[in-house]
């Protein structure tokens, strides 16, 4: 996960299933909701960048 530090957006990088040498990127951006799958964690992508003023 790449978070980034000048805007609201968060890159998640992951293996795909069917083929563990390919990637894929998922990129997320202000009021999506970020899912890491590899351990089933949901939340606003806002809850990342609480407290440091981009919101």
């Amino acid at each position: 996960m790449l978070i980034a530090q000048d805007e609201m957006r968060v890159e998640c990088r992951r293996r795909v299933s069917s083929n563990p040498d390919q990637w894929e990127t998922e990129i997320y951006g202000e009021g999506e909701q970020v899912f890491l799958k590899s351990i089933g964690l949901k939340g606003a992508i806002s809850d990342l960048y609480r407290g440091i003023g981009l919101i």
